[in-house]
């Protein structure tokens, strides 16, 4: 996997299962009491996905976004990280 395919993985959801992998080894991450973990969990991948849509732009990979259409794009990328964090979660620890 290069770099590029790496970051657009990152972008695109792999931010959220990132951050589950974290919130689970991470010792720090992994001891926190549940209310400050759900916010952690909830805030990670998108500074996970920004930070990796920066580096696409900082490399240029991605050019600046110019446009409001093209800025709500890219939010929605870090939006979709955060929400497969969740699913992932829902579907590893909170099955019935």
């Amino acid at each position: 996997m290069e770099l590029r395919e790496f970051l657009v993985w990152l972008i695109s959801g792999g931010a959220g299962v990132a951050t589950y992998w974290l919130m689970e080894n991470v010792k720090f991450l992994a001891g926190l009491g549940s209310e400050a973990k759900r916010y952690v969990a909830l805030v990670l991948p998108a500074l996970l996905a920004g930070a990796g849509y920066s580096l696409m732009v900082a490399f240029s990979y991605e050019s600046m976004p110019g446009t409001p259409q093209e800025w709500f794009e890219k939010l929605f990328f870090v939006m979709t990280a955060v929400w497969v964090g969740q699913v992932v979660h829902g579907r590893l620890k909170l099955k019935s």
